[in-house]
Order: C-alpha cells, then sequence, then structure tokens
C-alpha cells in the first residue's frame, strides 16, 4: 500500500484493486467497481462520496499523466469507525498541483479542493514507479 502508514490501532481487513487504462469507458467502469466492492464490504453509505472522489483522481492521471496505473481500496477497523482508502496509482512522479487559482468561469480546475474538503486525510506518496494520489475517508459502522 503506498498511503501513508495507518494508525498502529487501524486493522485492515481488506483490499481491492482494479487495473486503469486509458480507455473513455475507465471513470464509468471504475464507479461501478466502486459500487459493487463498497457493497460487498457493507459500506454503501460511502458509494457516492468515493465515487466522486476517485472519478477525480482517475480522470487526473488520465489527463495530467497518461499513465493511469491501477485503482486500490483499502477498508480498515479503527476505534473511531470504519476507515477507507482509495488510491489511484499513475506512472508520473510529479506530485499533483493541489491549488490552482480558478475564476467563477473555470470549467475545471477545482477537483483537488474537493478532494481536501470531502475527506478525512489525502495526498500523494512517490512510488518506484510513479507515485499514488489518495484520500481516506471514515463511517461509523458497516452498513449490514
Amino acid at each position: 500500500m503506498a498511503t501513508p502508514s495507518s494508525s498502529p490501532a487501524t486493522r485492515h481487513t481488506a483490499t481491492a484493486t482494479l487495473p486503469l487504462s486509458m480507455r473513455p469507458t475507465t471513470p464509468s467502469s471504475a464507479r461501478a467497481w466502486i459500487r459493487a466492492t463498497l457493497h460487498r464490504w457493507g459500506l454503501d453509505d460511502l458509494v457516492d462520496t468515493v465515487e466522486l472522489l476517485a472519478s477525480e483522481l482517475i480522470g487526473n492521471a488520465i489527463r495530467h499523466t497518461g499513465r493511469p496505473r491501477h485503482l486500490r481500496l483499502h477498508h480498515g477497523e479503527a476505534p473511531d469507525g470504519t476507515t477507507l482508502t482509495c488510491e489511484v496509482t499513475d506512472g508520473d512522479p510529479r506530485p499533483p498541483r493541489t491549488t490552482r487559482a480558478s475564476s467563477p468561469d473555470d470549467e475545471s480546475g477545482r477537483g483537488m479542493g474537493l478532494v481536501a474538503l470531502l475527506t478525512e486525510r489525502n495526498g500523494a506518496t512517490p512510488t518506484r514507479d510513479g507515485k499514488a494520489v489518495w484520500f481516506q475517508v471514515l463511517a461509523a459502522a458497516p452498513s449490514r
């Protein structure tokens, strides 16, 4: 896992990985995979947020690097609830631009701000062949 080390109290219970490609259908296929995976894990309450933010990271990997690699979801249990970490890896070592001045008429440039606003933690971690851009959200308890 390329995300920062979790608290020692966090117990990882599951990881799922989806290979990504440059096909135009990649974002919609990833959203369907996220819905199915989170449903299987009993995390239905996180689907909308994770779909939105993962779509942003995948779109950025396609648009800005041209080398998307994988989408990974890591499910864990911590004393304060269930953690879900989502990461998108790509083949470009440059960190994402997290802030950009935008005017009200700009059609892009707000995605990483949404990631920061809607997550507990987020960031980018170098990997041996690029980077992983990730975020973490919390759920109070599984919806089983």
